[in-house]
Formats: structure tokens, C-alpha cells, sequence
């Protein structure tokens, strides 16, 4: 993980244009070649260490066991984008898959302040929370907060 100005590899945020971490990235692919399946080295590492787990099978059988289950992800992470993890969301096979697919979008405001909009049907709810990457607490602090306390509650 690679830290700068408080940011992470993972967003994509107006504050890492021109940030260190850009800087680092264009000495790598000046010195090091740019990071493609045809770099041995970067293909070797993602090889070894960049994989995709799918959990949606798990998602399915908790969903159905009736507990609930809230997929939370920044609008600005790079690395888990919202958009597919709305995709998954709107894939699992579970009873109550239609009635996610129907549900409205709401807005999820907190001290007259909107910080989410979410999706939910029964015990399945999904977030897109504004303004955070990868590291929600760190970003959204009072919201990542207070949408655990929702959660346990």
C-alpha cells in the first residue's frame, strides 16, 4: 500500500492529480516500462498476488438465512468501483432478487448533509457513499459511523 498526501493507490480523487503518487507512477513506467500483461515482472506479480475471489455464492446462502447484508463501497475507489459491485448486487440469486431489482434509490442524509444513496429490499441493502475511496472511515468518518451503528442496531 502506498500512502501520500493521506490518499491511497486505490482512488481516484481530484487531490492525487499531480500528488506524489502520480509522480511515482510516471518515474515507474519511464524507468520500469509501463505495467502490462507483456512486462514480466508486473505479469509475474499480478499473477502470484492479483486474483479474483467471487463471494457471491456466500452472499447468496447468508442472504437466504435471513441475515443482513450491506455492500458499502466510495464512489471514488479505484479498486472495488461501485458500478461493479452493483452488478454483483443485482445478480445474486436469492428470493428476494426481484425485489431488489425494483426497490427505488433513496437518499441517506445525516445532519442535512447527503452522504449515500442506497438500495434495499428486505435485509439487503447496497450504499454508494459520495466523496470516499477505498478507506470509507477515513473519508466519511461520521457516516461510516453511523451507518455501522445502523447495521448492528
Amino acid at each position: 500500500f502506498f500512502f501520500f498526501k493521506q490518499k491511497t493507490a486505490y482512488e481516484m480523487q481530484r487531490g492525487l492529480v499531480g500528488s506524489e503518487m502520480c509522480i511515482r507512477d510516471r518515474y515507474q513506467r519511464r524507468v520500469h516500462g509501463p505495467y502490462t500483461s507483456k512486462n514480466r515482472t508486473a505479469g509475474a506479480l499480478l499473477r502470484r498476488f492479483d486474483w479474483l475471489i467471487s463471494y457471491k455464492g456466500a452472499i447468496e446462502h447468508i442472504l437466504e438465512s435471513g441475515y443482513p447484508v450491506s455492500l458499502v463501497f466510495g464512489d471514488a475507489d479505484y479498486t472495488c468501483q461501485y458500478m461493479g459491485g452493483l452488478a454483483v448486487a443485482e445478480k445474486l440469486e436469492w428470493s428476494g432478487k426481484e425485489g431488489f431489482l425494483k426497490a427505488d434509490w433513496k437518499d441517506d442524509i445525516l445532519d442535512n448533509h447527503l452522504y449515500a444513496v442506497t438500495k434495499s429490499f428486505k435485509k439487503f441493502s447496497f450504499y454508494r457513499i459520495f466523496h470516499s475511496g477505498h478507506l470509507i472511515p477515513k473519508d466519511q468518518p461520521l457516516y461510516a459511523y453511523y451507518n455501522l451503528y445502523k447495521f448492528i442496531a
